[in-house]
Formats: C-alpha cells, sequence, structure tokens
C-alpha cells in the first residue's frame, strides 16, 4: 500500500518518547553528579567551604566570609566533591538524545513555509533585486497574499507602484516574464486593484515602435517608411481594440508626409500588438533642404480600449519618433550597410549578371547572384529618359 506519511509519524512520536527519556534521564544524572559526596571529617564552613581546623572552640563566626557558624548547619564534615564521571555521562547521554529531537524538529522546520511569516517591505524589496530568472519564494509568496485577499490598500498601492516600476525597466530583459512580474500585473489588473492612472502607465510602459526607412534619402526618389508597434511586456492575458495615427513626417523642418500618415481603424487584438503601418512610394520634394544629415521626425498616437481581463479605456497614449537620416543628391551612390561595412563589397561581387528586357510592354529586370554574404532584401530602381 502506498505510504500516506503515517509510518512516518509514527517513528517521529517513538525517536521523541525515546528522546525525550533520554533527556530526563541525562538531567538526572547531571543533578546527580553535581551534587556529589562529602570527603573526609574536617570541619567546613557550609557558607564559603573554608576549612576551620584549628580555629578556636566553641567557633561562632566564619573567620573567611563572616557567617554564622553556630547553628546545626553552619559547619559541614568533610569536603563537598562533584561525581565528575557522572557529570560526563549525564551530558554523553543528553548529546545522544538531543540528535533524533534535532532531526524531527528539522524535518518539522522544513515542512513550514517561512514565507508566510516574512514582513511584507522586506518580501517587496527582496523580489526586486533578485537578479535570477525564474520566480523565487518572494515571487510566489506575493502573488499568494494578493490572490488570498492578504494585503490591505496600502500594501497593494506598493505592490503596483514596484510592478509598474519594474516593467518601465528595459535593463531587466527577459526576467519580467521569467520572474513572474508580468504575472503579478495581471493579478492586480484583474482584480481591479489598478486604477486608471495604473492602466494608462502600463501601457506607456509597454508601448514600443520600429520606425524603418532608408537611412539617405536621395532626392526625387520614392521612399518607403515602415511603422511596426507593439506592446512588449503585457500580462499574457490582456486583450484590447486599438487605434493608431500620426502627426505630420518631417524631415528637418520640411514636412514630407502630411498627417496622419500612419492610420489604422479600431480592430480587436487577441494578442498585445497593434497593427503595422506602411507608406510605400512616396516621392518626396526635398529641394529646400540641404545635402547632409538632418533629422526624421514626427509623432504617433494610440487610442486603446482594454477588453480583458477587465473593460477601460479609452487610454490614449502618444511615441514620438526621431531618427537620424541623411539627403544627398539624386545620382549619388549610397551606401547603407552601416550596421556591416564589409558586406558593401561582397554584396557587389555578389551580382554577377544585371539585364534588363521590354516584354508586352512591361519591364522586367533579371538579376544573377552568387555567394550572397546574408539574408538580403533590396528595392530595384529604374530609371528611363532621367525619370
Amino acid at each position: 500500500m502506498p505510504d500516506d506519511g503515517g509510518g512516518a509519524s509514527i517513528l517521529c512520536s517513538m525517536l521523541l518518547f525515546l528522546s525525550t527519556g533520554g533527556l530526563a534521564g541525562a538531567i538526572i544524572l547531571f543533578v546527580f553528579g553535581m551534587r556529589g559526596r562529602r570527603v573526609g571529617d574536617q570541619p567546613i564552613c557550609d557558607a564559603c567551604q573554608f576549612d576551620l581546623r584549628g580555629q578556636p572552640d566553641p567557633l561562632t563566626t566564619c573567620p573567611e566570609c563572616g557567617a554564622d557558624v553556630s547553628g546545626p548547619k553552619g559547619i559541614q564534615r568533610g569536603i563537598h566533591k562533584r561525581r565528575r564521571g557522572v557529570i560526563w555521562a549525564a551530558a554523553i547521554l543528553a548529546l545522544l538524545a538531543s540528535g533524533p529531537i534535532g532531526y524531527v524538529g528539522y524535518q518539522k522546520a522544513t515542512a513550514v513555509n517561512w514565507y508566510t511569516w516574512k514582513p511584507f517591505n522586506m518580501l517587496l524589496a527582496d523580489a526586486a533585486a533578485y537578479p535570477g530568472l525564474g520566480p523565487n519564494d518572494d515571487f510566489i509568496e506575493l502573488q499568494r497574499r494578493l490572490q488570498a485577499h492578504e494585503l490591505d490598500a496600502a500594501q497593494r498601492r506598493k505592490l503596483i507602484t514596484t510592478t509598474l516600476a519594474a516593467q518601465a525597466d528595459q535593463t531587466q530583459g527577459a526576467s519580467w516574464l521569467l520572474n513572474d512580474w508580468s504575472g503579478i500585473l495581471g493579478s492586480l489588473l484583474a482584480a481591479g486593484h489598478m486604477n486608471d492612472a495604473d492602466v494608462q502607465a502600463m501601457f506607456t510602459n509597454a508601448a514600443r515602435t520600429d520606425f524603418r526607412h532608408h537611412r539617405t534619402l536621395r532626392r526625387d526618389h520614392a521612399a518607403r517608411f515602415d511603422l511596426d508597434g507593439e506592446f512588449e511586456r503585457l500580462p499574457a492575458d490582456v486583450r484590447f481594440t486599438a487605434r493608431r495615427w500620426s502627426d505630420d513626417v518631417y524631415v528637418g523642418d520640411l514636412c514630407i508626409i502630411p498627417g496622419p500618415a500612419f492610420d489604422t481603424d479600431q480592430t480587436r487584438h487577441p494578442a498585445p500588438n497593434f497593427n503595422t503601418g506602411h507608406l510605400a512610394d512616396f516621392k518626396l520634394d526635398l529641394t529646400p533642404l540641404p545635402n547632409g544629415p538632418t533629422r526624421l521626425t514626427s509623432t504617433i498616437h494610440y487610442e486603446l480600449n482594454l477588453v480583458e481581463p477587465i473593460k477601460a479605456g479609452p487610454i490614449r497614449g502618444t511615441i514620438p519618433i526621431d531618427q537620424p537620416i541623411a539627403i544627398a543628391d539624386r545620382d549619388a551612390v549610397v551606401d547603407n550597410f552601416v550596421v556591416k561595412p564589409a558586406m558593401r563589397t561582397a554584396m557587389r561581387d555578389a551580382f554577377e549578371l544585371v539585364s534588363v528586357e521590354y516584354v508586352d510592354g512591361r519591364t522586367r529586370v533579371s538579376l544573377q547572384m552568387n555567394r550572397v554574404p546574408d539574408n538580403i532584401a533590396f528595392e530595384v530602381l529604374l530609371e528611363q529618359n532621367g525619370k
């Protein structure tokens, strides 16, 4: 039959009984050894054990300590000697008897979740300072107290503040999810403990954009801009509807794309992302701007309505766009291999054949490449009669 824990309980009870008996015997032996015995017949002061031999008789006061020795118990006969062997035996017996008690105590102590007794402020501070990956006992106990409704309003407010700070801390990397800050934030949200300002801060901390564009804009050429947006650090069960748009897009002080350049309809998102904005083949008139480095700027706006785990909204926020960019002449040779400069030569060597054919009124470009240095994506620019 499977062991249901009864055998272990009986064993612990037997060990405790034997150990208790052994300790009781050790105490008795210790007392007996300390009481000792009297050796010899010389008069001894009962108060200070001074040898009174050679003192005048009758003696009423101890010459050593001044105690009254005239009474029947003032003077003892013989020197008091402790039984050292018995004392040592008591100590050994006590040591042997304490072993099983220590073992049982250790088993009982390790079975107790001491984190349930840990003060909240210490629990929260240790969780915030935890450098590892994966929820430790501090995170588990915080989640338990939160779900068991054991935190008062002040403690919940402090937990919300700390959790939002961890969400905003980009240095944490994967520990945001693995240490279960995400789970704690989800529990706080689902339980209705977060106010509108907290929900706004949660989405502000999570909003990220990836604005992709040509690093160099050539005059009178078409340009392509892509904007991807997502919320990187939200609880897994968050669902929302989203709309996103942008202001004017500027290169320096020149508006190159009037807003809204990117606009998405309000749609439901089962995952914490909002749609990709895309604008391609936009003819740029950069005549007023000089060649050289400048900045591409805009502002992205989003409006969200939280659907799950609670309903809230609209939640509005903005994400600034500010990217370095350069302007070059129409026929300039542009090198965009910024991350891997050595790849430029390898890419040029990879093009072995480029041919252009006109078939049924269409232009077909054929490329033959060999030994491409990396996975690539590129655009083909066709010019005819300067256009």
